[in-house]
């Protein structure tokens, strides 16, 4: 039987029991940029931004994380982490292994008997995988992280099974995104969402989510409404309302940087925008949300 499992796409994890190894985690804010040389290992590795944007390379391909996105990166794959200089950006990383083990209630292997999500990622055998977190994996990612630093005797146990809903939350994010309409309409939409979760913290217009497709403003407005619902504008304003939102909640961040973090130049759009959105100004949610999670957040 292999001494550990490094690889998404082996077969011992659909057949045998097995349990998470951590060689490595971290959940860290770089202040001053950060440059990690492109580097492999055998372990997964999963790097999730909580906070500002980054720069991973992996292999030939680069791309940029922002807040509430996250890479995937099976074992082997050479890969590097960049933070510009002077640009915050807060990363949470694990590396990790699988071992057989008969110690575990629940195993990836049970769960590939019975989720089709689980299958599909699985089966996808793709080198790594850059999503986006619709804001439950975080809690996931964070939850093991702590986990990782207790001395709790179950704790090997605990992680086994966090280890299973982090892959199963993954397996449902990565499956949502294949499973789309692909007709050329749904096909620009897609990507216009994709575009809105990459650079909602910039400046960005209505006309340029157009030109990056390569298409008319008039045509973009006219099948984002008849997909979505409502206007391109009004989406991307909400995605960056729930991006700050996020920050409100977990960061101390003043509201005068926080604005521009989303992609909002005014401090008092910005607040009329929230209270169009939640109904309360950013400083009520930011006070509502600390005091109804101070007991679980600092405890």
């Amino acid at each position: 039987m292999a001494a550990y499992i490094h690889d998404l796409y082996s077969e011992l994890l659909h057949n045998i029991k097995v349990a998470p190894n951590f060689e490595n985690y971290y959940d860290v804010e770089f202040v001053q940029g950060f440059d990690m040389p492109m580097h492999q290992h055998k372990s997964i590795e999963l790097m999730y931004v909580s906070k500002g944007k980054c720069t991973v390379s992996i292999m030939e391909h680069s791309m940029t994380l922002s807040a509430g996105e996250f890479v995937l990166i099976n074992g082997g794959i050479p890969h590097r982490l960049y933070v510009e200089r002077g640009r915050n950006c807060r990363v949470a990383n694990m590396e990790f292994i699988f071992c057989p083990s008969n110690d575990v209630p629940c195993s990836i292997s049970d769960l590939w008997a019975l989720s089709m999500e689980i299958r599909g990622l699985l089966n996808s055998d793709n080198e790594f995988f850059h999503l986006s977190d619709s804001e439950t994996l975080y809690a996931t990612v964070r939850d093991i992280i702590r986990e990782l630093e207790s001395d709790d005797a179950s704790k090997n146990l605990l992680l086994a099974l966090m280890v299973l809903e982090l892959m199963l939350k993954i397996s449902r994010i990565y499956c949502a995104g294949q499973t789309a309409d692909h007709s050329p309409a749904n096909v620009y939409v897609n990507k216009s969402l994709d575009y809105m979760r990459r650079h909602y913290s910039e400046d960005i217009s209505v006309d340029d989510i157009a030109v990056a497709l390569s298409i008319s403003t008039r045509y973009f407005q006219k099948i984002f409404k008849q997909t979505i619902g409502h206007t391109p504008m009004d989406h991307l304003n909400k995605l960056r309302i729930d991006k700050a939102k996020l920050l409100l909640r977990k960061t101390d961040i003043p509201l005068t940087d926080l604005c521009l973090m989303v992609g909002i130049n005014s401090r008092q759009y910005f607040s009329y925008l929230f209270k169009k959105y939640t109904g309360l100004s950013p400083s009520e949610f930011r006070r509502k949300s600390n005091v109804s999670m101070s007991s679980d957040w600092f405890s």
